[in-house]
């Protein structure tokens, strides 16, 4: 269901803009903030401000057994590697990997190897080494 939400927000993000998100409280709002920062991520927008992600983020980190919660992992280390902060980034997206492996996401497990491949391969060449075969 999320997958189509996002989708369907990619077409028109303004129609996640249309929600009245002072009305939304607890999983509703981050649902919410999670589903814009994705919809963000795949129109092609850099979330280069974590305001909106970090309210997923914190609520997903108290629910590690929401099926959500790799996701947020995931776009929270993609939001530190673009803001250069390479141990956060590694410790979200080795989180995301382990969760989404766990609950059989493999589509997410797949893009939080992906990341924390490109990541690692310039703090440790030899552990991106192994990830990049991983992967591949």
């Amino acid at each position: 269901m999320l997958f189509v939400i996002v989708l369907s927000s990619c077409n028109d993000s303004r129609k996640l803009e249309t929600i009245n998100r002072r009305s939304l409280r607890g999983e509703p709002l981050a649902r919410y903030a999670l589903v814009y920062s994705i919809a963000q991520d795949k129109s092609g927008q850099d979330v280069t401000n974590d305001s909106l992600l970090r309210i997923a983020y914190e609520y997903y980190s108290l629910h590690p057994s929401d099926s959500l919660y790799a996701r947020s992992q995931y776009y929270m280390g993609k939001y530190h590697t673009l803001v250069d902060s390479t141990k956060r980034a590694e410790d979200c997206l080795r989180t995301a990997v382990r969760y989404a492996e766990e609950r059989k996401e493999y589509y997410t497990q797949y893009l939080a190897i992906d990341r924390l491949s490109r990541e690692i391969r310039y703090s440790n060449a030899t552990l991106g080494l192994k990830y990049i075969r991983f992967r591949n």
